[in-house]
């Protein structure tokens, strides 16, 4: 976390469980920034930072708040994000997403690649379950329900789980991209946001340790 917040220059616009409910325009409220990033990790993080995002990834805002239909996604640095009101996230770019049925619209419980994974529940009026609120774009951000292969509706999992928000401007930052190693057995890096000025964009993984 301390990477993304002090080398690559990312600003925290929402944290908040994964059990709260909460509009989508008080979670952007604070992302004034051309770019933002979807983030999630284990809760308690902030309290170390050396200790390292779940699942994260980052794009032009406006990407990443485009309305999608139901299992449809926005191709953009990488990452297929989506938008609707059953559920908001991203997958790899190239992975399908997998939002239930036509008649019971869900998370995206696809299994390609999970570990890369997030996705937020979502709601057009924000009350009961909406089954096909995927035709609208959301309102608000429900309880639940992916962090990687970490995914659950229950209070031990919205306890565990904590959900963020980061912005940024490519104007006052350097143009060398700064790329963090990735981990054993995942090739995938996630580009700072310098190398915008330099290279057109990110790519995602799943954060490595600060430095």
């Amino acid at each position: 976390m301390n990477t993304v917040l002090n080398t690559w220059g990312w600003t925290i616009a929402y944290q908040g469980s994964y059990g709260d409910k909460v509009s989508i325009a008080d979670m952007f409220a604070n992302a004034t920034g051309d770019y933002v990033m979807l983030a999630a990790a284990r809760t308690g993080t902030m309290a170390n930072p050396t200790m390292t995002f779940d699942v994260l990834a980052a794009a032009l805002k406006t990407d990443v708040l485009t309305y999608t239909a139901f299992n449809q996604t926005t191709s953009t640095n990488g990452t297929n994000f989506y938008y609707n009101g059953s559920a908001m996230g991203f997958a790899l770019g190239g992975d399908p997403i997998n939002q239930g049925s036509l008649t019971q619209g869900t998370a995206d419980v696809g299994v390609s690649h999970g570990e890369q994974r997030l996705s937020w529940n979502t709601s057009v009026a924000g009350g009961a379950y909406e089954p096909m609120g995927y035709t609208q774009s959301p309102n608000f951000v429900m309880p639940g329900y992916r962090s990687g292969n970490n995914a659950g509706s229950t209070d031990a999992f919205y306890s565990s789980f904590t959900r963020y928000v980061l912005t940024a401007n490519a104007g006052p930052v350097a143009p060398s991209a700064i790329t963090a190693p990735a981990p054993a057995g995942l090739a995938l890096g996630i580009i700072g946001i310098g190398s915008l000025l330099g290279c057109g964009g990110f790519r995602r993984r799943k954060a490595a340790p600060a430095a």
